[in-house]
């Protein structure tokens, strides 16, 4: 990613907010792990819709109060 030839560069030179006049390059298997993990975290968060996440994690948190409720009358019924 990010050589001056490759014509896939503008458009991820946009996504990323890079300037598409200064290609770049990175060897990401030649950072320190740590590194790495807060690079692809700070992506993520960037790209992350906190309204749908919020929705998403309260649906799953309605889900699991559900399956915990039909758990504990399953055991009720099949002692």
């Amino acid at each position: 990613m990010g050589k001056a030839t490759d014509p896939r560069w503008p458009a991820c030179a946009r996504r990323l907010g890079l300037p598409l006049e200064e290609p770049v390059q990175w060897e990401m298997e030649a950072l320190d792990p740590g590194a790495l993990h807060h690079r692809v975290l700070d992506v993520v968060d960037r790209c992350t819709d906190r309204a749908v996440l919020t929705a998403v994690l309260a649906e799953e948190r309605r889900q699991r109060r559900e399956l915990d409720a039909l758990r504990c009358i399953w055991r009720e019924r099949h002692p």
